[in-house]
């Protein structure tokens, strides 16, 4: 096997390994983003586009209001970020943190980002620059 698709193996076993964490903490809101991806053809080593399922399931509890989904979900997050390695922290940022406030109204993004540990910010500003809540 060459060095690349070791490489590749590899992250695709950190991946794995962060989903299977997320499975177990967020049990309900997994087989949410799992049931999507059947529908829309994915296999299970789909896990960038899982992730951002997840994400979505985050979105919708902010949108909600629902604080002690967003702060469990964004806790845990930040948690796999810090611990994680680049695949990792690559996979979180691209596909859980820059589609985060999407769609949501200005009082929902301005409620969440006070919610928001500190280097996800830092990961959503290198991205969209600084949110503008007005």
């Amino acid at each position: 096997m060459s060095e690349d698709a070791l490489a590749a193996w590899g992250e695709l076993g950190a991946l794995g390994t962060l989903r299977a964490s997320i499975e177990r903490r967020f049990p309900t809101e997994s087989s949410v983003a799992t049931e999507r991806l059947a529908s829309c053809g994915f296999d299970e080593s789909a896990h960038i586009i899982w992730l951002e399922e997840f994400g979505r399931t985050t979105t919708k509890a902010i949108s909600a209001l629902d604080e002690q989904t967003v702060d469990a979900h964004l806790g845990f997050m930040s948690q796999q970020w810090a611990r994680g390695g680049e695949s990792v922290r690559s996979a979180i940022d691209v596909a859980y943190v820059e589609p985060l406030l999407s769609g949501l109204k200005i009082d929902r993004q301005r409620w969440a980002w006070a919610r928001m540990p500190a280097h996800l910010k830092k990961l959503y500003i290198a991205m969209w620059g600084e949110p503008r809540f007005n």
